[in-house]
């Protein structure tokens, strides 16, 4: 998926807690609708062992409002910048969100080779 024109974003998450016993305690579903002008879906890209600041591809979003990541590996990411320090670690499924924009996502990746899945909807 890429192209221009309307992109609609739904996402609807839920998130349940359950004993050992297997009784739900706790349950809180999300529901989240936003229209943005582009979306890119990237399927996978795959970084070698040990690569630093490694910048994914955009697939032309220059600012995405939500990027979705599947990371099989854990990494650190840095947004926008590669600054050293900035970066946070990250596994299985991301979730950002940012009203100005995310213009770049780096990685870097530990030990063993990963495999990132990517989705950016924005601008």
């Amino acid at each position: 998926m890429a192209g221009t024109g309307t992109a609609t974003v739904s996402l609807t998450l839920t998130l349940t807690v359950t004993n050992p016993a297997s009784v739900e305690e706790g349950k809180r579903v999300i529901q989240i609708t936003d229209v943005q002008d582009y979306a890119a879906q990237l399927f996978p890209q795959n970084i070698p062992a040990g690569t630093l600041d490694f910048s994914l591809n955009m697939g032309g979003v220059s600012l995405a409002k939500w990027v979705l990541l599947e990371i099989d590996k854990e990494v650190t990411l840095k947004l926008n910048q590669s600054a050293p320090d900035l970066g946070f670690p990250a596994k299985g499924i991301v979730l950002l969100q940012s009203e100005s924009g995310i213009s770049a996502v780096f990685v870097t990746t530990g030990v063993n080779p990963t495999c990132v899945k990517f989705l950016a909807v924005g601008s």
